[in-house]
């Protein structure tokens, strides 16, 4: 993954703009990924291959769709963007 795949399909990475790293609960758990750190993800997001979109959640939790709902209305808008980008006859 470091040196690249090649991977030559359109790809989406969506990922909170923080993470919170603990053991025990935190409020900030609810608003950040609580698993992975969400730089990593974002910096490595480019190495599959070059046609890699990178799209930063603010108040993402790690499995975005279960962010609060304000956040889940541009995780799904963000999406919309990105398929009507690249399947433009097929989105809706």
């Amino acid at each position: 993954m470091r040196r690249g795949l090649g991977i030559d399909c359109p790809a989406l990475v969506m990922a909170s703009t923080a993470s919170t790293a603990t053991t025990e609960w935190d409020d900030a758990l609810v608003r950040t990924d609580g698993v992975l750190r969400a730089d990593d993800i974002a910096r490595l997001a480019p190495r599959p291959g070059p046609r890699v979109t990178t799209v930063r959640i603010r108040d993402g939790v790690h499995d975005l769709v279960l962010s609060i709902p304000e956040v889940r209305e541009r995780i799904f808008a963000e999406l919309d963007l990105w398929l009507r980008a690249y399947l433009p006859d097929r989105a809706g």
